[in-house]
């Protein structure tokens, strides 16, 4: 769980162990889970960039006997700003894909190279001046991998599932940064859409011969793709981004370089309509009158119990 948590100077936020999971959990459980928290602070503590959550150290808190991952706190997660504005302007989602790919460079870059592993748009957080940032290493593992093989027995779909490429849902799961490539054309679509891509069948029945084939992971997300190809036309960059992310080999993916290469392109064919956003004072407005809203449903459903009583 993520707290609010007060330094001298300044408000951050501290990533915790829930206590409730240690309690429940067998003694390889809370082995795993521990080890994981002690891998995720050694990485965080390594990385410096300005499109990763910055890691600040680690603590007690006097309200947990486990000890809390310390990061630089953000305003909103990316996925709530899509939730909660309808109609963000294309020159902000393109900037917003843009930091986001920055971030993966950095982290592919790294020697050896780093793999997120879930890439989500709840995991990419936004400061106020529309900065996004990649979060939550938990599952990230560092690998070294030789130019043109793939790291081996790694864990098979290790983040969220509908982010994730063919390869990882093998048994003997054989994948690299092209993972990440993959989660982001997902994270293209939930942007560009405004519509969480969700799963679709994964196989079809073909009339002719009777028989059942596996749809590719672009038949499967057909429909978001031709809402963006509806948008902004069939031969827009970021079409061709999404496709090509989205492929279901690897190796037809494009490199994180290439991303930033096309989406650089992008910027310069957004007309001026598409003005961007520059601040969050949009979203901030809008959670608050929802926590309004949830406030005001609280105190009616408690009215309503006392009058049933």
């Amino acid at each position: 769980m993520v707290e609010e948590v007060e330094i001298p100077g300044a408000i951050c936020a501290a990533k915790i162990i829930h206590e409730a999971l240690l309690r429940m959990g067998n003694e390889d459980e809370v082995r795993s889970i521990t080890e994981k928290f002690v891998r995720e602070c050694c990485l965080m503590s390594s990385l410096r960039h300005p499109h990763v959550v910055q890691f600040l150290g680690v603590c007690f808190l006097p309200s947990s006997r486990l000890p809390a991952l310390v990061m630089e706190k953000l305003v909103v997660s990316l996925h709530e700003l899509l939730e909660t504005n309808p109609n963000i302007p294309l020159a902000t989602k393109r900037s917003l894909l843009h930091d986001v790919a920055r971030g993966l460079l950095y982290l592919h870059s790294h020697a050896p190279p780093i793999i997120h592993r879930d890439l989500t748009a709840k995991n990419v957080l936004l400061n106020s001046a529309m900065v996004a940032k990649l979060a939550d290493l938990g599952v990230a593992r560092i690998v070294d991998i030789r130019p043109g093989q793939l790291a081996a027995s790694l864990t098979q779909a290790p983040g969220t599932i509908v982010y994730m490429p063919p390869e990882t849902l093998e048994p003997d799961a054989n994948y690299d940064t092209k993972l990440d490539i993959f989660s982001f054309g997902n994270l293209t679509l939930f942007t560009l859409t405004q519509e969480f891509p969700v799963l679709k069948a994964p196989t079809y029945l073909d009339r002719a011969t009777r028989r059942r084939f596996a749809r590719t992971e672009i038949e499967r997300r057909v429909d978001y793709i031709q809402q963006i190809r509806d948008t902004l036309g069939q031969q827009h960059v970021l079409v061709s981004i999404v496709e090509h992310c989205l492929e279901d080999l690897p190796e037809y993916r494009p490199s994180t370089e290439e991303v930033i290469q096309q989406l650089d392109e992008a910027r310069a064919l957004i007309p001026d309509r598409y003005e961007g956003m520059t601040k969050l004072e949009v979203v901030q407005e809008n959670k608050s009158l929802q926590l309004q809203l949830e406030n005001l449903l609280v105190s009616v459903a408690t009215y309503i119990s006392v009058l049933l009583l």
